[in-house]
């Protein structure tokens, strides 16, 4: 679905966009901090992660801290809430997001935290405090194969 979502953002000519998964709470006083935090988010932001977590651990990712509401996470997963700004960018990271479909071994989020944020010049950020959360641990539609150990 993320992909789809980038793609007809892309083809409708859209620059701009956020993406809110279905089975997400927003923290408390979201609508308090919101504006806040994102005119804090430098200008050159292409990714927002609004809701995230960073398989470093939070507090390793809190030493990027930018300012007191924004960070730029060391492995970030988490599509739970984000935005996305530009249109070259979206055109990467539909090619990168496609050269992974048809042999796709973990969810999406894992492979921008490990393979594309590390190797690309387009600039993440995301919010201090996360305002988005999963509404419980784990996701709820899950297509991926699973292989038998023996």
């Amino acid at each position: 679905s993320h992909l789809q979502i980038l793609k007809n953002a892309y083809h409708a000519g859209i620059n701009e966009f956020i993406v809110f998964e279905d089975d997400v709470e927003f923290s408390g006083g979201f609508d308090l901090y919101i504006e806040t935090q994102l005119t804090a988010v430098p200008d050159d932001w292409n990714f927002i992660y609004l809701g995230w977590a960073d398989f470093k651990g939070f507090e390793e990712a809190m030493k990027t801290s930018i300012n007191e509401w924004v960070c730029k996470p060391l492995n970030p997963f988490g599509l739970f809430g984000y935005a996305v700004r530009g249109r070259e960018f979206m055109a990467e990271l539909i090619k990168f997001f496609e050269a992974r479909i048809n042999n796709i071994q973990r969810q999406y989020d894992e492979y921008l935290g490990d393979e594309y944020w590390p190797n690309t010049h387009y600039k993440m950020y995301a919010l201090i405090p996360p305002l988005v959360h999963y509404a419980s641990m784990g996701t709820n539609i899950q297509n991926f194969k699973k292989s038998s150990s023996k």
